[in-house]
């Protein structure tokens, strides 16, 4: 693989494997689409390369914490790869450069398609969100029962795999377990209040993600609040959720595109305030599937609208490495002066 270091590329356990595309391109990396030589089998391999100074302009301790971010991440989703729901890993090799200022680490997954992408070509009905959500809290319960938050579910961490959706991107899970561990933020526009307050997260953290990921889903791709695909009405409503936090027992709009039934489901799931969320992720998929079942065959049957590439402006980042969240987190209320 060519555009891959050699000290990469060259490892055993890469050695077969050819690049014959590109998937999705970061600033620390790059995902390929490659092709076994010998049996055929095509995968995605992720690409990260990091380095201390230079133009990452990464300090010291900055580039120990993403070594040490890129290897929790393998370490999970090795850990979680016996669940189907999950993105699973088959390889990886790394490589250190001798003075130790640089790391290229390639991770080889499962070749599946991003559900923002699959969206963005077709519409997906009503009902098969259903489907989502089962496959979805499946994937999340596994987490949480090896004692692991996922901390940044949102569209572009769910791929498809033929009629079925699974889980990806561990770059900011945190253990449970843990006494200690880093602040690693995911993309704040699907946190809860409280983790964008700087407390810890916990399984409603994962709770409400899922809440908000149904939400954009059956908003045609917005935030609650947001009127129209373009980054002045996303960053005004997001100043709208945010002044919500500071009101207890406020909600949201319901989305535009779900039933009564459904948008409380959502609504319920994306509360504000913690303890009006749903407990148990088994709840709420069991009442999400409900109120789709309650849905007349000509309503499960409707597409669901959602944006195009070429309409949103950048609403949405395409965002397949995580390595450095300051690239990739979404504005804050002081981002936007």
């Amino acid at each position: 693989m060519r555009s891959i270091p050699a000290a990469c590329a060259e490892q055993a356990q890469m050695r077969d494997w050819e690049e014959i595309g590109e998937l999705g391109r970061g600033s620390n990396g790059v995902v390929y689409h490659v092709r076994n030589r010998v049996t055929g089998q095509e995968a995605a391999l992720k690409w990260i390369h990091i380095e201390y100074g230079g133009e990452s302009g990464l300090s010291l301790q900055e580039f120990r914490e993403a070594q040490t971010q890129l290897l929790d991440e393998i370490n999970i989703m090795q850990k979680l790869s016996r669940t189907p729901q999950i993105v699973g890993i088959q390889d990886y090799a790394f490589h250190i450069s001798q003075d130790g200022t640089c790391m290229d680490t390639c991770i080889r997954m499962e070749l599946l398609t991003p559900l923002v992408d699959m969206l963005r070509d077709r519409s997906i009905s009503v009902g098969k969100t259903a489907r989502l959500v089962r496959d979805i809290v499946c994937a999340l319960d596994a987490c949480h029962g090896q004692g692991i938050i996922h901390g940044d579910l949102k569209p572009e961490n769910i791929l498809c795999s033929g009629g079925d959706f699974k889980l990806s991107d561990f770059g900011v899970s945190l253990q449970l377990q843990r006494k200690f561990y880093r602040r690693v933020r995911g993309t704040q526009y699907f946190q809860p209040p409280e983790v964008r307050q700087s407390r810890e997260p916990s399984v409603s953290s994962d709770v409400y993600s899922l809440g908000m990921t149904l939400y954009v889903l059956f908003n045609n791709g917005m935030l609650p609040f947001q009127t129209q695909l373009n980054r002045e009405d996303e960053l005004a409503a997001w100043r709208k959720c945010c002044e919500m936090a500071r009101n207890p027992g406020s909600r949201y709009p319901a989305p535009k595109y779900a039933s009564p039934e459904v948008a409380e489901v959502i609504l319920r799931a994306a509360a504000v305030e913690e303890a009006e969320r749903y407990q148990t992720l088994q709840e709420l998929a069991e009442d999400f599937s409900a109120a789709i079942a309650a849905l007349a065959d000509n309503q499960k049957l409707m597409p669901l609208p959602y944006f195009r590439a070429e309409e949103a402006s950048g609403v949405h980042d395409r965002v397949y490495l995580s390595t450095n969240r300051r690239t990739f987190r979404l504005p804050s209320l002081n981002d936007s002066g």
